[in-house]
């Protein structure tokens, strides 16, 4: 696979040494998503990790006991989303929803 030419898209790619960048860049895919599309719903295995690029934010939704939801995090160009695992467990916590 061709390495993608828009990781300077996204700060904290951006920030990591040739070398370790390299460690990523076979696994790294440039898509397109649509505004709303959901990244990823709770309890789903942790599969993929997205970088957003420039004009794109991903939000991070908790879905409350009540029914209702709330954003919980906003991450753009300077971070990543889908990555976290906890208890060596890989599984969502919350979701994840596009926004431009």
């Amino acid at each position: 696979m061709a390495r993608p030419q828009g990781h300077a898209g996204n700060r904290l790619l951006a920030a990591l040494k040739p070398r370790d960048l390299a460690l990523l860049a076979d696994s790294l895919e440039m898509t397109t998503l649509k505004t709303g599309a959901v990244l990823f719903a709770p309890g789903e295995e942790v599969r993929q990790v997205h970088f957003p690029l420039d004009g794109t934010v991903a939000a991070l939704v908790l879905s409350l006991k009540s029914g209702a939801v709330a954003e919980a995090a906003m991450i753009g160009r300077e971070g990543a989303v889908g990555g976290v695992i906890r208890d060596r467990k890989s599984t969502r916590l919350n979701s994840s929803h596009i926004t431009i």
